[in-house]
């Protein structure tokens, strides 16, 4: 980097990094252009456990994503609602450690093409099976990890036991086939016994099973994904079959056991278990992978006996050193596995074990499943006695408290900090060849312009803090960026992203959110600073308030608002209804906007569907009406669709400041009069009209084909005051279409050709791209592209640019990646009168930290 030319301006930049890190406790995230918001996990609403929630700044259309189903390295396609021409930056990241079966991801935003297509960059740390698809608002997708690449959609039977979710005495046979408890949404607790692919034998265990429970039923998975009951069983066999046990695939309920997640344990029950009271294993004659993931990828092929008591044993040694080191998520994925395996000698103490496990992850009715379970297949156990005492005090304890043991206290406590810290050089110049030509002499005047148009560093910081102990998790995130320009007559910039500090308590049902963030209420739109706050206690039910200030308003005034929100969520909690009333005032106590709305959404395993309405009363306007859904249909294509009518910016008394020479709304009020004012308001926001539809389909294994078609137009607006009138865009229509090929020339890599045509009123457009994601090696990902756009407007002039890229990313160490990237531009620009020749070279190298 040249930086020996601005010694003291490095010098300088230096010590305010250093005192950042040093504030921050060290880490850092680049923004490009303040898109991604944040990237966690989230109770997927089917029941499956977790999943991973990407949010968004703004409102994005989901369009695809490659490869399809599994891998580590995937790219997801999308758009923006609403077109965003800002200048952008360089890249975005967020980090996610994981958990149980959701691998460490680290989330890139590579940027848009020119037709607005924006792309995301997923890495897992190890190989995955998913599903990725709209999540639960418009600003947000969900990614979901499968053990297996059987997707929901798969045919499957089940045998329906209870619908009380007691526990019932299985045939011997029968007691090693894996359990679920599934919520129902209307009060009712499905318990589900095995999964088995073939028909003929689920009805042959559902004959054994209703020797003992007369009322067990048969479960199908239709194609949709759904579980229904099957009503035309017959009611005796024709033949015996003897089924063997079968493991669980992915479903749309919970397994038992599963990862949990929030530790308490009663003090009022017994102690747990010593480290000396653990059953040991004999050391295995195999090394035992160092984590639960290991594990599952290092599953052997289990063709004997021998071979299941052998893993049954590793997996045991790794589960009990999993406890001892106080990491129970880890031992509970573990003993989760082994008791998957058919019998053996360890299922025993693996049964007792991960009720031990629930309690230490404060998981008390699943606790209480897994002892009574524990009781029913072993009755003449030595341990039976200690197993029922622990079962009747987590019976008679409806609110266990954190135990006073200070190594079990100690060992329910994790604490994680994590992050990334970018910095990145870059350095610009263009040069514009002009050629203007003079009719009435029949001359050509030529000039050049050369220019350095770039010359900065920037650096972001990325940290968080996440602490769980008991049955309550905290966590701390600062984002910020600073862009050092070194540029005469420029000015750096510094903009603080996120800065908040959440709590969540599992046991009492609240949590909290405190500092700069973004809501999830759908009528607080954007980052704000304040308070967010909500009560889930209740079943199926939320109830909460949002209290704070908008932030980046381009204002100096202040503004309040106070949101209050309640959501119900039932069907397994697929479906969510949100219904919220928001109030924003400023200064001198001017109620500026006054809404109430209702948010609807639904996520399936094949399906999700989001709806919001908007009104705001002290307009009587309809502020935002937008219905958007999605389709997954089980050959893998993918077909998404919406339809949008909103107010830009959202109508809000401040829009009559727009243009004004004075920042206070009051003293325009005083200038001009509230009516006028109101006007004012209302001739300042624009009526947005956007619709698209968006069809992905599966060519062949690694080959897929997409079409999009989208428009959007945004409404004129009159003269209003000082300010003259604004014409609308018009209606403006692309069509687009994307060939997406992985692994065609090496394990990971993915080819993506796109054309689009734009069609506006007063221009019409056409672009074509190819796009290349390259692993050459482990350590180093190439990433070229070519893309070219033509267009002509209305008076006749034209415009064509040939954009190439190159990216280069080199995996240093395990957290540090170095980058180098060129971005080039060659265009020619033409009226009646003038042509200019652009030519644009852009630099940049950098690195990001990981930790």
């Amino acid at each position: 980097m040249p930086l020996t030319a601005i010694s003291k301006r490095w010098s300088a930049h230096l010590r305010r990094t250093i005192g950042w890190l040093v504030l921050c406790m060290l880490a850092t995230a680049a923004a490009r252009a303040d898109l991604l918001d944040d990237v966690y996990l989230v109770n997927d609403g089917d029941g499956q456990g977790e999943a991973l929630e990407i949010r968004f700044q703004q409102a994005i259309v989901y369009q695809r994503h490659s490869p399809r189903d599994e891998g580590s390295l995937v790219q997801v396609y999308f758009q923006l609602l609403r077109p965003d021409l800002r200048e952008l930056s360089r890249e975005e990241y967020r980090r996610v450690l994981g958990g149980g079966s959701i691998p460490a991801t680290t989330v890139v935003h590579n940027g848009r093409d020119a037709a607005g297509v924006h792309s995301l960059t997923l890495t897992f740390a190890r190989n995955s099976h998913f599903q990725i698809s709209p999540g639960r608002d418009q600003q947000s997708l969900r990614v979901r990890f499968f053990a297996t690449g059987q997707q929901d959609s798969q045919p499957g039977w089940r045998i329906l036991l209870s619908r009380s979710g007691r526990a019932v005495a299985l045939p011997t046979a029968l007691q090693s086939l894996p359990l679920r408890q599934i919520d129902q949404g209307n009060g009712e607790q499905w318990l589900e016994l095995g999964e088995f692919s073939d028909a003929q034998q689920a009805q042959a265990i559902l004959y054994q099973v209703r020797a003992v429970q007369p009322t067990a039923a048969l479960l199908a998975r239709e194609s949709d994904g759904e579980w229904r009951l099957v009503s035309d069983v017959p009611a005796s066999p024709a033949s015996e079959i003897t089924a063997p046990a079968t493991t669980a695939a992915p479903d749309n309920g919970e397994q038992l056991p599963v990862a949990a997640t929030s530790p308490v344990v009663s003090a009022a029950t017994p102690p747990l278990p010593a480290a000396a009271d653990l059953p040991t294993t004999p050391t295995p004659s195999t090394a035992v992978p160092s984590t639960s993931s290991d594990m599952a990828s290092a599953a052997p092929a289990l063709n004997s006996s021998a071979q299941v008591e052998s893993y049954a044993a590793d997996l045991m040694q790794a589960a009990l050193a999993a406890m001892t080191a106080g990491e129970q998520s880890k031992a509970l994925e573990l003993l989760n596995q082994l008791l998957n395996l058919p019998p053996n000698a360890q299922s025993e103490d693996a049964q007792e074990l991960i009720g031990v496990t629930r309690e230490r992850l404060g998981e008390r009715d699943r606790a209480i499943i897994e002892y009574e379970l524990f009781l029913r297949l072993y009755p003449t156990s030595e341990r039976r006695n200690r197993v029922e005492q622990r079962l009747s005090q987590l019976k008679a304890n409806a609110a266990p408290k954190i135990a006073t043991d200070s190594s079990a206290a100690k060992a329910d406590i994790s604490q994680d900090v994590y992050g990334s810290v970018l910095q990145t050089w870059f350095e610009g110049s263009s040069k514009i060849d002009t050629e203007t030509s003079n009719p009435l002499g029949n001359t050509i005047d030529r000039s050049t312009l050369s220019l350095q148009d770039q010359r900065s560093l920037l650096s972001s910081v990325d940290i968080n803090f996440r602490r769980r102990n008991g049955s309550t998790e905290q966590r701390w995130v600062i984002r910020d960026a600073y862009l050092a320009s070194y540029l005469d007559n420029t000015d750096d910039r510094n903009r603080l992203y996120a800065a908040y500090w959440d709590y969540r308590d599992r046991g009492l049902g609240w949590s909290a959110r405190l500092g700069r963030q973004s809501s999830q209420v759908g009528g607080v739109l954007g980052r704000f600073d304040g308070l967010q706050t909500n009560y889930d206690g209740f079943s199926n039910q939320k109830i909460g308030i949002v209290v704070g200030q908008p932030a980046d308003t381009g204002v100096d005034e202040k503004s309040q608002f106070t949101a209050l929100f309640a959501e119900q969520r039932l069907l397994e909690q697929r479906l969510s209804n949100q219904v919220y009333v928001v109030r924003n005032d400023r200064s001198g106590g001017i109620t500026t906007r006054e809404a109430f709305g209702d948010v609807l959404s639904y996520i399936g395993q094949t399906t999700t569907w989001y709806g919001m309405v908007d009104y705001d009363s002290l307009f009587g306007e309809l502020n935002i009406a937008t219905l958007q859904g999605s389709w997954q249909y089980t050959s893998g294509g993918y077909l998404s669709w919406l339809m949008d009518r909103r107010k830009t910016p959202v109508i809000d008394l401040g829009n009559a400041l727009i243009g004004e020479p004075v920042q206070s709304l009051a003293e325009l009020i005083d200038l001009l009069g509230e009516d006028t004012v109101m006007q004012y308001a209302r001739d300042r926001t624009a009526d947005a009209d956007g619709a698209s539809l968006n069809l992905t389909y599966p060519l062949a294994s690694n080959w897929q084909i997409g079409m999009d078609v989208r428009s959007y137009k945004i409404g004129e607006l009159p003269a209003s005051g000082s300010l003259p009138a604004s014409p609308g865009t018009g209606n403006v229509v692309t069509v687009g279409a994307q060939v997406i090929g992985n692994g065609l020339f090496a394990s990971r890599d993915a080819h993506v050709w796109s054309v689009s045509q734009i069609q506006g009123e007063r221009y019409d457009g056409w672009s074509l791209a190819y796009t290349l994601l390259w692993p050459a090696t482990d350590s180093l990902t190439v990433e070229p592209s070519l893309r070219y756009y033509d267009q002509k407007d209305e008076s006749g002039a034209t415009l064509a640019r040939w954009t190439p890229t190159l990216r280069l990313r080199y995996q240093f160490s395990q957290h540090m990646v170095l980058e180098l990237q060129y971005d080039g531009e060659q265009s020619l620009s033409e009226t009646d009168s003038t042509s200019d020749q652009l030519s644009r070279q852009l630099w940049s190298v950098g690195y990001v930290w990981e930790f």
